[in-house]
Formats: structure tokens, sequence, C-alpha cells
């Protein structure tokens, strides 16, 4: 498995109490965006920061700029509109989402290169840590990725992201009750993303509990035929395993 679970923020309508009335909503400019992310409609989004960045350049819109094209998987844009605000280290969101964009793309080393000065300057920025990590984990390089998800852990990055990284470091290296106790209590207390169920069943198949598996798999029902679903993952699993 290469891909990770990257630090990635949920999108939520805000209830602001605004007095205004319902005609008057969307010329609020907060409130638009929130409906504009909500649809991800990164186009609408794009347009008007670029419209206001036309009237007066700013840093902080200029790396949400950056950042629409990022989610809307323009990768060269978010690199274009992030390039003068890299001279000099001055923004280290910038930075990081640079990172981020040359981890997507394939260009690891540089992406950690830029990782690495980042966290000279900001060394308690956890999501920094975290990708470093998942960078790590993409190279094969499971004890560098551990310590860097741990560090992104003690600085209390959220359970949900690096619980579930933490978690797969030890699927990828057979360690599968540890995995399941980073799992387990996630999904105990309500966190139920695909992510989070679907290694957490892998982890309790491998690890032979087969009840507990075929338990989550009726209860979130992720198949018609349970058993056959757990037994099957097993033996896919399984047979990956002899590969590697």
């Amino acid at each position: 498995m290469k891909k990770y679970y990257l630090l990635i923020s949920a999108l939520a309508l805000l209830v602001t109490g605004c007095a205004s009335s319902k005609p008057d909503l969307f010329k609020n400019a907060v409130y638009k965006e929130k409906v504009l992310l909500a649809a991800k409609n990164y186009k609408d989004l794009i347009a008007s920061l670029k419209e206001e960045l036309a009237k007066k350049d700013d840093p902080q819109k200029r790396i949400k700029l950056a950042g629409y094209y990022y989610q809307s998987g323009d990768y060269e844009s978010t690199l274009y509109y992030l390039a003068p605000l890299l001279d000099g280290q001055k923004y280290p969101e910038a930075m990081f989402l640079q990172a981020k964009t040359l981890q997507t793309i394939g260009k690891k080393d540089e992406a950690l290169a830029i990782l690495e000065k980042l966290l000279q300057k900001s060394p308690k920025m956890a999501e920094a840590h975290n990708l470093k990590g998942i960078i790590y984990a993409e190279k094969k390089d499971f004890k560098q990725a551990k310590q860097s998800f741990l560090e992104a852990k003690s600085l209390f990055l959220k359970d949900p992201i690096i619980n579930t990284n933490l978690a797969m470091l030890e699927i990828l290296s057979a360690n599968y009750p540890q995995a399941i106790a980073y799992l387990m209590p996630l999904y105990a207390r309500g966190h139920k993303s695909e992510k989070i169920i679907n290694n957490l069943v892998l982890a309790l198949a491998k690890n032979k509990d087969f009840n507990a598996a075929v338990e989550i798999v009726q209860k979130e029902n992720l198949s018609n035929s349970p058993r056959n679903f757990v037994r099957n993952l097993y033996a896919l699993r399984m047979n990956l395993d002899k590969k590697n």
C-alpha cells in the first residue's frame, strides 16, 4: 500500500448567527466560501480568490489559493502560486503545502528536504512530522516513519489521523495486535471512516480474531456474506505476504 492517510481537514457549514436576510447571505464572503467549500466548487473558489489577489496580493490568500489548486488536482499551479512565498522561508504553511504537493507528485526526496528545513524553523508543526512519516513509510523506511509519527502524536495531532497511520505501519510490519490497539479505541469512540474500519477489519483478520472482524463487517454492512468477506480478506493478504 503506497498511499497513507494524509493530513486532510473536514469541511462543514457553521451557524454564524448572522442577522441579515436570506437574499443577502451570499454577499457575505465568509458564508459564500463555506458554501463553495462544502460543494467542493474549487473553480469558483479559485476565481473568487484570484479576483481579490489581482486587486491586492496577500500571502495568506495566496496560500489559500494554492491550497484550492491542490485540492482540485492542479499541482503545477499549486507550486506556481506558492513560489513567491518560498524565498526566505517566512511562511511555514507555504513550505508545508509545497512539501505535500511534491510528495503527491512522487518527488519524495525533494519533499523530505523541504520538510527538514521547515522543521528546523517550526519544530512543533505536528502536520509536518506526520507528512514526513508518510513519506518515509512510502519509502519503506518504517523505523524513520514510526519515529516521525510518534513525534507528531507527542505534538497532539488528532487521534484519527496519527493512530491510523501508526496502525498502518504495524500492519505492514505484521504487528497486528498493536495495530488493533491503535484502531479499536478509535472505532469504539465513534470514529468510523472507511480507512479506520477497513484497516481494523484487516488487522483483526490477520490476527485471526475472526469473530470480532465478522461482527464489525456485519455492523457496518460491509458485505452480504461477512464470514466469506473476512475469510477472503485473510487469504488475499496471506497471498500478498507470501509474494513479498
